[in-house]
């Protein structure tokens, strides 16, 4: 079990299982809850919404990952998601920045085929990874300014009928 706990500026996990504790110096205040993610080598990496800084990563030793803090120059909304795209074999983390774009990234920075995709409206909130179909793969779901829930394939294709209206500006992740 791994607690995570975060400050305006330092990051740190602690595990009951390895006994491992680290502190690291982020670049800016983080804007949301870390995401522990899978890496597909059997370790977890961590990633931390730093506003205007960017995302921040680290690996399970608390070195930061190559590539980050990844400067998304209009900074990042909120709190990620951990994905696996099945069409790539990638791991990705996926966010959303002030510009209206979602992006899917690897543990390098490096974007996923498909990505990144504009909202069209400025994205209010974090990004959620859900089945809502229930074919067996998740969808991302986000939300804008404009009141409207957005539903995108793991692919970076938006999905039919959506996006649909909120019936209010959107204030938190969908859960």
């Amino acid at each position: 079990m791994v607690l995570l706990l975060c400050s305006a500026l330092d990051l740190v996990p602690v595990s009951s299982l390895a006994a491992s504790i680290w502190e690291v110096q982020a670049q800016g205040s983080p804007r949301g809850a870390p995401l522990l993610s899978s890496n597909g080598m059997g370790t977890m990496d961590v990633f931390v919404p730093l506003g205007e800084s960017g995302l921040g990563g680290w690996d399970s030793s608390g070195d930061p990952l190559p590539g980050f803090p990844l400067a998304s120059a209009p900074g990042v909304v909120q709190r990620p998601a951990s994905v696996y795209l099945p069409y790539c074999g990638m791991h990705a983390v996926v966010f959303a920045d002030n510009g209206g774009s979602v992006h899917a990234v690897d543990r390098y920075g490096g974007e996923a085929p498909g990505w990144p995709v504009s909202a069209g409206a400025g994205i209010i909130t974090g990004v959620t990874s859900a089945d809502l179909d229930s074919d067996g793969e998740p969808e991302i779901c986000f939300g804008t300014n404009d009141g409207r829930l957005h539903v995108y394939s793991m692919e970076g294709c938006p999905e039919e009928g959506w996006p649909v209206d909120a019936g209010s500006q959107l204030l938190f992740q969908p859960a």
